[in-house]
């Protein structure tokens, strides 16, 4: 759905060019797991859900293809057992995190397939997710050639109300792949190609 800005707002949407080049990539999206349906309109999942599915709670997600912006807010679980956002207060958990876990908890076991998932920048990631270094990934930078990504190197997400980009997000991006182990050599090479025009592709060996 949609990385915390400098707005306060967790609901930033995903530029319509990544969107794109994640089904290009992944063939098509069949579950987008942190979503709402006027987000959908664009993402287009087969399905999706939203914070009344209070998809943490599950086990695990079981997908073919997944497709995940998690909100970049702050997340706390209720008396009644149900996962809400927080706003950028200092109480709860990262989202970000707690929806990287499932995702790639889902992903190990087999459950996922494959899956696009769009994080924070490479150094505040990776330090506390080590696994994220092994995986294919994009880091955004200024030698991008898409319109999505402003001079700094930063994703240009989109005001989920006035449809406008903001063009000062407080943070660089990280564009992570979860290949198909099947097809791992044709996946990181369809990653290579229509992701490069968002910043520099690491295919680790």
């Amino acid at each position: 759905m949609n990385p915390l800005l400098s707005s306060g707002n967790a609901f930033y949407q995903t530029p319509p060019e990544i969107i794109e080049a994640s089904r290009l990539v992944l063939g098509r999206i069949e579950l987008d797991p942190a979503s709402n349906a006027k987000a959908n309109e664009v993402v287009k999942a087969d399905r999706f859900y939203s914070e009344p599915d209070n998809c943490l709670e599950h086990p695990f997600w079981e997908a073919l293809t997944v497709f995940l912006n998690p909100p970049g807010s702050r997340i706390a679980l209720g008396a009644d057992g149900v996962w809400r956002l927080n706003g950028s207060g200092s109480t709860g958990k990262s989202a970000q995190k707690l929806f990287w876990n499932k995702l790639y908890h889902s992903w190990s076991i087999g459950k996922v397939g494959s899956a696009i998932y769009i994080a924070f920048n490479l150094n505040a990631a990776i330090p506390t997710n080590p696994e994220m270094a092994k995986l294919p990934r994009c880091n955004t930078s200024s030698s991008a050639t898409s319109s999505c990504i402003n001079g700094s190197g930063r994703i240009k997400f989109i005001h989920p109300e006035t449809g406008i980009p903001n063009n000062k997000p407080t943070h660089a991006g990280l564009l992570l792949f979860l290949p198909n182990r099947r097809n791992f050599v044709r996946d990181c090479e369809r990653f290579q190609k229509y992701f490069s025009q968002f910043g520099e592709v690491t295919i680790p060996g």
